[in-house]
């Protein structure tokens, strides 16, 4: 569009499958980051050290491109930035086969709060906030800690685990749904 405003009808541009397949080292940080890294996902608070101490807002061209904000002054300022920096075109994970072709609006909705700007991403967060109160979270409190210990005790003898796979990503789904 001319003015400059995201067509809410048109599709999101993705990356191939080439970008997601690349998983080339990261040489540079501040102009090649790479969240899926080896090294980042060990340990990443030296990165981010590195990062705000040489170029507090680094860029990346993988994955479609991304800016990644380091220091809290600028992550506030850009958080209200929505018309320049809209959440609408976020792409956590290449789409699922069919829905390459989804409206903005309509994978907005599929995935709000994180690909969303308000007044969608308002809305959504409002509906959510009241099951994460804290009168909510002690009703399911015991049920989680019960879940997480049983999580843990079905790799604890092999003394290591995928901590994503095998413990954090199982918790949200089991506990909210």
């Amino acid at each position: 569009m001319s003015n400059g405003a995201i067509d809410d009808d048109a599709p999101v541009p993705t990356p191939g499958q080439e970008a997601w397949d690349d998983h080339s080292p990261v040489t540079d940080w501040n102009t090649d980051y790479d969240i899926r890294d080896e090294a980042y996902v060990n340990d990443p608070y030296p990165i981010w050290a590195e990062m705000r101490a040489q170029c507090p807002i680094a860029h990346t061209d993988r994955l479609g491109g991304s800016w990644n904000p380091t220091k809290f002054d600028d992550i506030r300022a850009m958080a209200k930035m929505v018309p320049e920096l809209s959440s609408r075109q976020i792409l956590v994970m290449p789409p699922p086969p069919g829905m390459e072709e989804q409206s903005r609006y309509e994978q907005q909705i599929a995935a709000a709060p994180i690909t969303a700007d308000p007044p969608i991403h308002d809305w959504t967060r409002r509906m959510l906030l009241p099951a994460f109160a804290p009168r909510a979270v002690t009703a399911y409190e015991e049920y989680t800690e019960e879940l997480c210990h049983e999580l843990i005790d079905k790799f604890i003898e092999e003394g290591e685990c995928d901590g994503a796979v095998n413990y954090s990503q199982q918790i949200p789904p089991r506990v909210i749904a």
